[in-house]
């Protein structure tokens, strides 16, 4: 999954859609626009002490709206260019997938859809800079705005354009039978996000981190309990495994060095029964994360104790 921040992981953020396989939402890419592309990618450990923690994000979100600019001024000089539509509707959902705020996130959705609608209306078979067409970027837009649109009716609209996008993928892809899953939960989803938006409505940033540390603590009781009533089982080991590591994030966030070094320990630990009960491309790849993270984790106790 990548180690994003807790708030990106938690309730209040979905699944997003890859083009590629591989990608993750930690990855971004910066580009000019119609010329060579330049793949840079967030620093793995943006979970580590809060200064570092704040200045990769800031990193990251500069970038981003380096590359916006780059897109205005490529379209200025060429009005019909697929790909600096395409660049910057890919920077807003990045942008909007990061944002902490519900409102910032609804106006960073909406101006993605418009500029990733512009690019694919000029040529259907534009991507983005991470190689991922714009139609699966643009579907996962209209996802996302449905999880997050209190309105019913228009939500509803979202979604079914998302449908009609992902429809027309699936006609040119088999990479993409993800989208069938997550439409299959979308309803659940957008009931969970909106439960959580209202429980959070003007909480302090300090309330909101301890709801959050409730929150997956409870989660991580009822993946513990899972693995107990069914031992072995690959998938509940993996989940397991993936609340662990999210609670340790969001405990090292809270600088609880002591029980996030705990937590990411207990992560890797499940990972590794989950993989070997059954070889499974996603738990080794969080596995591969959890175990990056003991030792960044380990080095901040440390630190934390001096």
């Amino acid at each position: 999954e990548g180690r994003r921040r807790i708030l990106s992981r938690s309730a209040l953020s979905v699944w997003r859609w890859r083009g590629r396989e591989g990608e993750r939402e930690g990855k971004g890419t910066h580009c000019d626009p119609g010329s060579e592309r330049e793949e840079s990618r967030v620093s793995g450990d943006g979970e580590g002490r809060q200064e570092g923690r704040m200045s990769e994000q800031e990193t990251f979100v500069a970038m981003l709206n380096q590359q916006i600019v780059a897109c205005e001024a490529a379209i200025q000089q060429k009005p019909r260019n697929e790909q600096a539509y395409a660049a910057w509707g890919f920077s807003l959902i990045q942008l909007a997938t990061i944002e902490d705020e519900i409102d910032k996130k609804i106006e960073f959705l909406k101006d993605c859809r418009d500029k990733l609608n512009h690019a694919v209306k000029i040529s259907a078979n534009v991507s983005c800079p991470d190689g991922s067409p714009a139609q699966v970027q643009l579907a996962n837009a209209y996802f996302m705005s449905f999880v997050f649109e209190e309105s019913d009716s228009i939500a509803a609209q979202f979604l079914d354009k998302c449908r009609s996008l992902q429809k027309k993928v699936l006609k040119k892809s088999d990479k993409h039978g993800q989208m069938l899953i997550q439409l299959g939960q979308a309803e659940k989803q957008r009931v969970e996000v909106q439960e959580t938006a209202r429980r959070f409505k003007g909480m302090s940033k300090e309330e909101k981190a301890q709801e959050y540390l409730r929150m997956s603590v409870e989660a991580r009781d009822i993946a513990e309990a899972a693995c107990a009533a069914k031992p072995g089982d690959a998938e509940l080991l993996k989940r397991c495994g993936t609340v662990h590591l999210e609670l340790s994030m969001l405990q090292e966030q809270l600088q609880d060095m002591d029980s996030a070094k705990a937590s990411v320990h207990k992560s890797v630990e499940r990972l590794k029964e989950s993989v070997d009960a059954a070889v499974d491309k996603d738990a080794l790849n969080v596995l591969a994360v959890a175990t990056n993270a003991v030792g960044m984790i380990s080095e901040g106790a440390e630190e934390a104790r001096g």
